[in-house]
């Protein structure tokens, strides 16, 4: 997890999230299990099915008075020490008791309300770099040739397995070269007050986004300021923070008179943008699962997935495959059809089922995206145990190629080489987040995330001007930038260091990969409303008078816009150009070279 142990002179943004090793197992307090029960009636000539949904609150108790101890012999004797023991453990269970009671008092509207907030803090400065001092050896601090370098001699490396006649459908081994990279970037906003992340859950779960809700909060431990880089910006707590549309792994047991016991998976890679029209969406999806870039990256996370299912049903814990007379049972995702030379998914990945068999791939449509997606389940044996079952996906899906790359450990290793060790660390971005009970599990893909980083009050001084950047003073990428700096104030503020990540194979460009990931990241970033417009924001009057004008013809409908590039037009340009990022999936442009022709499209 770390970008290096032993680098003493950064510092680190995910301090108190689980240290080196990483990683957080939480036994919660309280617990809301919502439960549907279902019960069946015989009565000829059928049966009546009947279900009752249930809600139970539980609470966990946890007595550090009651774990076992070493006592010697000689004191386990006396019947004093036995009882002050015992009156220690009442007493342990009674605090424990008297915590939990504190906390569902404090479970007010106040703390969970029902509505999001209306607004969120103003962005006063959005920056992106690598992490480098700038004239560094390497990139200088620009992330965006930082990123350029990487996706190139990623796909230098992928064409040179190509050239060298490399199957895709070979198990893995250390001599295999790179067929997938997923590189990530990281952008930073600075805005003007403090933010909470419960608060940009909320807006996610209002505004329209789809997947699954995730949040820790792991508090001040007491050694998030330890570090004296910090003292000009003391931290108060960090947030993690997302809206994931995918889910690594979900295992049901039988419970509640439900017979299914099965686990299921999916495979979600390759996006597009979500159209303004229902045409234009429409055109979006068909030119999605027709390009053969993006139907290779998910056939790759496809059979990965069905590897670590495979070594489930060699563990016993999966029952085998129907042959092709039925569906089977570990990919269900699998239409069976006759036919001769319609066998397999194109790729020579049949996993040793007999039938013709036909990937069944589907589109996932988000707010702002949209991705192929192809999902997998197999029905548990009856030895298999819940426990077992998550404990062998963790390790065996953990990375999937869809964040990682392929083979695995390659990926890894180019991902430390190119991203790590030169830019950022992901912490738990990409990671696995989910619960493992005794009865089910699930367990999703930590991405469309962020890190919220509140500050303490600096007494005076300001987070803009401060001295303090953050080390992104270089915030001009190849690709664009977005850095408006006002200043002044004693507010806290917070910083929200929003991730995202690209697949890298045959067929990728880099200005390609880059405009993804912004669309990604535009899910998080376009929550937050802009900073006040005023002239000290800016490096020109051109330049603060074009963004207004843009942003408000945007608030009064007008999203689309047709450029004819020149020196002349630049403020204008680049004020559409940050309206577009701000405005993910609403806001277009287009270039075109002849000004006429521009007000003929423009007029339809």
């Amino acid at each position: 997890r770390r970008r290096n142990d032993n680098d003493d002179d950064d510092v680190d943004d995910w301090d108190g999230f689980g240290g080196h090793g990483g990683g957080y197992w939480i036994l919660p307090a309280v617990e809301l299990r919502r439960e549907t029960t279902t019960t069946t009636t015989s009565i000829p000539p059928g049966a009546i099915r009947t279900s009752k949904k249930t809600a139970t609150l539980a609470v966990h108790l946890h007595n550090p008075s009651a774990q076992s101890s070493r006592t010697s012999s000689l004191a386990s004797r006396h019947t004093t020490a036995r009882v002050g023991r015992s009156r220690r453990r009442a007493r342990g269970w009674h605090d424990a008791a008297s915590r939990i009671l504190a906390i569902l008092h404090e479970l007010t509207g106040d703390v969970s309300p029902a509505v999001p907030c209306t607004t969120l803090p103003p962005v006063i400065t959005r920056s992106e770099s690598t992490g480098k001092e700038s004239g560094d050896e390497g990139d200088d601090g620009d992330s965006g040739l930082a990123f350029e370098r990487g996706v190139t001699e990623a796909l230098r490396r992928i064409r040179q397995q190509s050239k060298s006649g490399g199957d895709d459908n070979d198990e893995y081994d250390g001599a295999e070269q790179l067929r997938k990279v997923v590189l990530a970037r990281k952008v930073d906003l600075e805005l003007g007050s403090s933010a909470s992340g419960l608060d940009i859950l909320m807006r996610m779960k209002f505004g329209g986004h789809i997947g699954h809700l995730f949040y820790l909060n792991p508090g001040d431990n007491g050694t998030l300021n330890d570090d004296p880089r910090q003292r000009q910006r003391p931290v108060r707590d960090r947030e993690f923070v997302g809206c994931t549309p995918e889910r690594l792994f979900n295992v049901k047991g039988s419970t509640n008179g439900d017979d299914r016991r099965v686990v299921t998976s999916e495979a979600l890679a390759g996006t597009r943008t979500r159209g303004l029209t229902p045409r234009a969406d429409n055109e979006l999806l068909r030119e999605l699962l027709s390009s053969e870039k993006d139907m290779s990256e998910n056939k790759i996370t496809g059979r990965f997935i069905r590897r670590a299912l495979r070594e489930l049903e060699e563990n016993g814990w999966l029952e085998k495959s129907g042959g092709a007379d039925s569906r089977g049972t570990t990919t269900t995702s699998y239409d069976f059809e006759g036919g001769e030379g319609d066998r397999g998914d194109g790729d020579g990945d049949n996993d040793g089922d007999d039938g013709n068999r036909r990937p069944r791939y589907f589109v996932r449509r988000l707010r702002h995206l949209q991705h192929i997606c192809q999902t997998f389940e197999g029905k548990l044996s009856e030895s298999a145990s819940v426990i077992d079952v998550s404990r062998s996906l963790l390790r065996g899906l953990h990375p999937t190629p869809a964040v990682c790359g392929d083979p695995p450990q390659n990926a890894l290793d180019f991902i430390r080489e190119y991203e790590t060790t030169s830019g950022f660390d992901r912490g738990y971005y990409a990671g696995p987040f989910g619960y493992v009970g005794h009865d089910s599990a699930d367990v999703v893909v930590a991405i469309r995330s962020a890190l919220v980083t509140n500050y303490r009050s600096t007494g005076g001084l300001s987070p803009i001007n401060d001295g303090y950047n953050d080390g992104s003073s270089s915030s001009h990428g190849r690709f664009g930038s977005d850095d408006t700096r006002t200043g002044g104030g004693d507010s806290p503020g917070s910083k929200v260091s929003v991730f995202g990540g690209a697949g890298v194979v045959e067929g990728s460009t880099v200005q390609g990969e880059w405009t993804e990931i912004s669309h990604k990241m535009g899910a998080l970033t376009s929550l937050f409303p802009q900073s006040p417009i005023t002239l000290q924001s800016y490096s020109s009057p051109n330049v603060a008078w074009s963004t207004a004008f843009v942003e408000e013809l945007v608030r009064c409908g007008v999203t689309q816009f047709y450029i004819c590039p020149g020196s002349r037009n630049t403020p204008l340009t680049a004020a559409i150009f940050k309206s577009m990022r701000s405005n993910v999936g609403v806001v277009r442009a287009i270039s075109v070279h002849d000004e006429r022709g521009a007000g003929f499209r423009a007029v339809g």
